[in-house]
């Protein structure tokens, strides 16, 4: 491809990315909010803005509001900020503050701080071919993510009717396919002649379903390798909490950051199989559930033509 061509094709990557998935990582004094319920058993209420709801797992709070915990519950919370966890059991009244609870918990936990990644919402979308009677393909997963597998599976779910599936997958910076294969599955491992994915770089795959030799469904998804110079780091980030819930895998405060963690370097595939680990523990979480479905939106959508 000519390098203006690719050049323009990168411009029009970063501006989807940025209208759309808008990440991330805003501080939380610039959205309002100053902590997350990492832990929340038995009744706890919050007032906010003169309304009371009950908090649930990963429930956002605002400084001001007034928290009161009842017998037999038990509460943890984390100041963005400071990254202070403070830990309640009990009957109990505070208000949330920018750093800490007033009056403050009688069990404080100094940890790192704590970043609450913004994704925005974004118009789900499939792509409809003239002519043809739509079927629906959807990807369980590497679409509109990144990925830190050299070699991922692709997997995607089975569309009625059809007779095979074909992959094609590129580079955008190329404008040819770098290698396609045809499957009978709805799956299809990263095939073993081809080379591994590169640091840094931007890869598009196509799933194309087909009858009678026509394609009656198809599906773009674009995902990334970060560049080696964050490799590094977000691979130990991920060995460590992956440690942690190792020693403990009941710890919904360390999933929960992990998945902050995750959400924080996009790596959106790995923090939706943490939203469904933390939904079979916990249960449903409306304050999960609201992030969980941005993320599944933006996998749902097709790349951008050019």
């Amino acid at each position: 491809m000519k390098n203006n061509a690719a050049t323009l094709s990168m411009r029009c990557v970063v501006l989807l990315v940025t209208l759309l998935i808008v990440p991330l990582m805003a501080a939380a004094g610039e959205v309002g909010y100053s902590a997350m319920v990492m832990d929340v058993k038995g009744k706890v209420l919050v007032r906010h803005g003169g309304a009371k709801k009950a908090v649930d797992l990963g429930c956002l709070l605002y400084p001001g509001d007034s928290v009161e915990t009842t017998n037999g519950s038990s509460l943890t919370v984390a100041y963005l900020e400071s990254g202070q966890e403070e830990q309640w059991s009990g009957a109990a009244k505070f208000v949330v503050e920018k750093n800490g609870s007033k009056p403050a918990a009688a069990r404080i936990n100094k940890k790192s701080r704590v970043t609450v990644p913004q994704i925005a919402s974004a118009q789900k979308g499939s792509l409809k071919l003239r002519g043809l009677k739509q079927l629906k393909i959807e990807v369980a997963g590497l679409s509109n993510t990144m990925t830190v597998e050299e070699r991922p599976t692709f997997l995607w779910s089975p569309a009625q009717a059809v007779e095979k599936y074909r992959v094609r997958f590129y580079s955008l910076s190329e404008d040819e396919p770098v290698w396609q294969r045809t499957t009978q599955n709805a799956e299809l491992p990263f095939p073993s002649g081809e080379p591994p994915l590169n640091p840094g770089t931007r890869y598009e795959w196509v799933i194309e379903a087909l009858k009678d030799g026509y394609v009656v469904a198809q599906k773009r998804s674009c995902f990334s390798l970060p560049p080696d110079s964050e490799l590094v780091e977000i691979k130990k980030g991920i060995s460590d909490y992956r440690t942690l819930l190792a020693a403990n895998s009941a710890d919904t405060s360390v999933r929960l950051r992990f998945i902050l963690f995750l959400e924080e370097h996009q790596l959106y595939d790995d923090a939706l199989a943490h939203y469904a680990i933390l939904r079979k523990q916990y249960g449903e979480s409306k304050s999960l559930a609201e992030r969980r479905k941005i993320l599944t939106d933006l996998r749902s959508l097709n790349c951008p033509t050019y």
